[in-house]
């Protein structure tokens, strides 16, 4: 995980983003979770979904607010927000 602007980033290769835009996929979904609630495959809190719009990642990210972790309400992420790929 890198910082940029205090934000933790996910770093994709070039193979993985060409997948997605391949795939018609053009916005990420990103939440950061709190520290020993999750880890990606990089050991980094922070999870992430392609959509192919900005309505449908953000309906995503709200859903994450307001429902939490697999909307069961219990764990929330500590930032959402969305990113074009």
């Amino acid at each position: 995980m890198t910082q940029q602007d205090n934000k933790p980033t996910i770093n994709f290769t070039k193979e993985e983003r060409q997948r997605l835009i391949f795939n018609g996929k053009r916005y990420f979904s990103i939440a950061v979770w709190p520290e020993g609630t999750f880890k990606n495959e990089y050991g980094d809190p922070v999870s992430h979904d392609s959509h192919f719009n900005s309505y449908e990642a953000r309906a995503v990210c709200r859903g994450l607010e307001k429902q939490g972790f697999g909307g069961e309400g219990k764990i929330f992420p500590i930032e959402t927000r969305i990113e074009e790929i």
